[in-house]
């Protein structure tokens, strides 16, 4: 079974399948700057993951896109905090430029989407 969460026209803002929950890319222009951008996204997703049960330890794969790869670092910082030490999963950052039609413009340093290992028993068949 396929279950897609919070659907929009272009996307669902997560889909479950097989034991995976499969986030479209979140972004928060709020914060000036790369670091609280970090901040504000992870939060975030704390707030998805413990409302559909979720766990950060089952994190399997991040995909980081950055508007300026150059602060990679400064990403990485927030990111190694948040992380569970000994369950960081795979993932990636590239440089890409944020969706310049998005009402924040170019405020968005970054878009960060998430798969994550769902809890067996949480498994829908």
């Amino acid at each position: 079974m396929i279950r897609k969460i919070d659907t929009k026209r272009e996307s669902s803002r997560f889909v479950i399948h097989q034991g995976l929950a499969v986030f479209t890319g979140h972004i928060s222009p709020f914060a000036d700057d790369l670091r609280g951008q970090s901040e504000d996204i992870l939060y975030r997703y704390e707030e998805l993951m413990s409302k559909f049960n979720l766990k950060k330890e089952n994190i399997i794969y991040y995909t980081a896109y950055l508007k300026d790869i150059s602060k990679a670092d400064e990403f990485n910082d927030v990111w190694n905090t948040w992380v569970i030490r000994h369950h960081e999963p795979a993932g990636i950052i590239v440089q890409a430029v944020p969706n310049q039609s998005l009402p924040y413009g170019d405020n968005v340093q970054l878009e960060l989407s998430l798969i994550v290992a769902m809890e067996e028993n949480d498994v829908e068949n």
